[in-house]
């Protein structure tokens, strides 16, 4: 089916060719449209089987963000442990509480930089800033 496709956008080329005999402009453009329907047909393919992969026991053909084939079972990624899931929590949490108050203190004259960045980029006009802040929060509410 796939071919009977490219063999009919290859017909069309042809075709396009006979016509540049008696019309030049006429037929160069369906010899472009014919090239330009082959490129967008095999990125269509192309596209078409990335989000598939298939499965190394049955061979069936199963979308990519698929952990377990549907039809066999076969599981491609191993869950995470509960146990290290635990461990990466605790691990974060122990980062957190080792951060001094000089490392909080950075992080906010950090923060404070950019907003006044943000704040002096419209050349102090107060209310132009806040116009433009409410407008980003409505955009961010919708969604």
């Amino acid at each position: 089916m796939k071919m009977n496709k490219i063999y009919g956008l290859c017909a069309v080329q042809l075709m396009g060719v006979g016509v540049q005999l008696m019309n030049r402009v006429a037929g160069s453009m369906i010899v472009f449209l014919g090239v330009i329907g082959i490129i967008l047909f095999v990125a269509r393919e192309d596209m078409e089987r990335r989000k598939y992969k298939t499965c190394p026991k049955c061979k069936a053909q199963i979308l990519k963000k698929a952990r377990i084939c549907p039809k066999c079972g076969n599981q491609y990624m191993q869950a995470v442990s509960e146990e290290a899931l635990m461990e990466m929590i605790e691990q974060r949490c122990v980062e957190e509480e080792e951060r001094t108050s000089e490392m909080i203190d950075c992080d906010f004259e950090k923060i404070e930089e950019v907003a006044v960045d943000t704040f002096t980029s419209f050349d102090g006009d107060i209310q132009e800033f806040l116009e433009k802040k409410d407008s980003q929060e409505n955009i961010l509410t919708v969604n």
